[in-house]
């Protein structure tokens, strides 16, 4: 069930590796929003019962600005989310499930948006949704 979900033990199990390609640090949010966060950006995690969606958050914007970098990959660089052979068998429950979500995501932002974690704000140019402030929990912890 949803309220089993412990993201942040999730987050470590699973992205541990892609953290420290990145220098990214995990903040902790709540049980279900965690934070990846560098001195230039911060990727917000937040898991609902279906899926987990991600936030990029620029730093250097004044004020922050925050983008949805999954609509902005599916959309412009029209690259499939990588799912692995794993998803061919049954997940065994809700857990389970995320943990096949989180390590696609994984797999996808490690591979589609190398430039973005890089440090580009080139694709921002391509970007036509709105932008979001970060909530004042999300705030404190950039």
């Amino acid at each position: 069930m949803f309220s089993d979900l412990d993201l942040v033990e999730l987050v470590k199990a699973e992205m541990a590796d892609f953290m420290v390609g990145h220098g990214l640090e995990l903040a902790v949010i709540g049980r279900g929003e965690v934070l990846l966060r560098r001195a230039d950006c911060a990727i917000k995690l937040i898991a609902d019962r279906e899926t987990i969606h991600v936030v990029y958050f620029d730093k250097r914007s004044e004020p922050v600005k925050g983008y949805n970098i999954l609509l902005h990959l599916a959309h412009k660089r029209r690259d499939p989310v990588p799912y692995s052979a794993e998803w061919e068998s049954p997940s065994q429950g809700y857990a389970d499930h995320m943990k096949r979500v989180l390590r696609a995501l994984t797999r996808l932002l490690d591979v589609e948006a190398k430039d973005i974690l890089d440090g580009s704000m080139e694709w921002t140019r391509a970007y036509h949704w709105p932008t979001v402030i970060p909530d004042a929990e999300t705030a404190a912890l950039l």
